[in-house]
């Protein structure tokens, strides 16, 4: 088989999702060219007999949909990157000055401590693999029908064990009265996923735990955060506003699949 012109590997999705799995190539959305894509998704097929493909669009080519739906590609999920200046967010700032102002009357300032993980040690994981799982039924495997919920499932689970396998990864904790409530996985300036425990799910205190994240970036020296969130997500899109983020860069995803996992 020639060397791919149009898609690039996923070796972890592969892992992931136990179907040989591959994206459009980076520049395909700037320079499509769908006889050379189609071409080459008959030949992973008839090579695999199965096959998982993923197409983000920016905004400004959507005009690409038609024919990526004429391949079998359909949208899954809309997304937005959240993204905040640390120096100059007013409700960071008020943060700062007062985070009591930020915890609701039925808590106690001392019951809330807020620790960094640098490293996460075997007592860790199931806690935070759990409450990844809890928080997330709305990204674009578990929303996606050709995708069991089992295989969606797993997926987080080999993500998390990916991120606290990853030196470069520190995990924010909120504990409640000595017991772990909250998570933020982050590398540097990015805050790549974030959970609360199911009995602590509308607790009032996501804009208390997502802007003592945001501190301890500033703390580290970045300028800004940012983040990657799914529309499907309203909750941690309504949280972000009220945190004062902007959003930019608008995406869309689609899916391709090719005899899935039953």
């Amino acid at each position: 088989m020639h060397p791919l012109a149009t898609l690039r590997e996923t070796p972890w999705e592969t892992r992931n999702l136990g179907t040989p799995s591959y994206a459009l190539a980076n520049g395909f959305p700037g320079a499509p060219d769908f006889s050379a894509l189609e071409r080459e998704m008959r030949e992973l097929v008839a090579r695999h007999g199965r096959l998982f493909v993923v197409a983000r669009l920016p905004k400004a080519r959507l005009g690409l949909i038609p024919r990526l739906q004429q391949l079998g590609f359909y949208l899954v999920e809309c997304t937005l990157v959240p993204t905040m200046a640390l120096h100059k967010n007013p409700v960071l700032l008020d943060f700062e000055r007062d985070p009591a102002a930020f915890i609701p009357d039925r808590y106690r300032r001392d019951d809330l401590e807020f620790t960094t993980l640098s490293t996460v040690t075997p007592e860790w994981t199931e806690t935070l693999t759990a409450m990844a799982r809890a928080a997330f039924s709305g990204d674009r495997f578990h929303v996606d029908h050709r995708c069991p919920p089992e295989i969606a499932d797993r997926r987080f689970a080999f993500w998390m064990d990916d991120l606290m396998a990853d030196e470069e990864v520190k995990f924010d904790i909120l504990r409640l009265k000595g017991k772990p409530i909250a998570f933020f996985a982050r590398k540097a300036d990015h805050q790549i996923v974030s959970g609360f425990a199911p009995d602590r799910a509308a607790s009032g205190l996501g804009e208390f735990f997502w802007l003592s994240t945001c501190v301890a970036v500033k703390a580290e020296g970045h300028a800004s955060v940012h983040s990657l969130i799914s529309c499907n997500n309203l909750p941690s899109v309504n949280l972000c506003a009220r945190c004062g983020y902007r959003f930019k860069e608008t995406g869309y995803t689609f899916h391709f699949w090719e005899n899935p996992p039953a």
